[in-house]
């Protein structure tokens, strides 16, 4: 959650993706696993396993799914004095697995 003073995100802030649809936050099935899913809870309650609804937010910029080297990957800590910008094509790296979820616009 940002506070009042935040107006933009910045790369590397950690962040959670709560969904629209359905109450409840995007995450990975367990930590060992890359199967993305909705964890549905009552609105005012947080998943049992919170650790696994946190991602942080990097550039595309110097990473590609083809990249099997980790070496590769832009380091979010040289980026964060740059903000995102609605339509920035992003990384969302999940804080407890390293699993990358790539996020676009969509295209009309």
């Amino acid at each position: 959650q940002l506070s009042q003073g935040d107006r933009y995100v910045r790369y590397g802030t950690k962040l959670t993706i709560v969904a629209v649809e359905v109450p409840g936050y995007l995450c990975l099935s367990n930590i060992c696993d890359s199967r993305l899913q909705v964890e549905t809870h009552p609105p005012d309650e947080l998943p049992r396993c919170f650790e696994r609804c946190i991602w942080q937010a990097s550039p595309m910029e110097g990473w590609s799914t083809s990249d099997q080297d980790t070496s590769t990957v832009s380091d979010p800590s040289r980026s964060l004095k740059h903000y995102i910008k609605y339509g920035d094509t992003l990384r969302l790296c999940h804080t407890r697995s390293r699993g990358n979820l790539c996020v676009q616009t969509a295209q009309a």
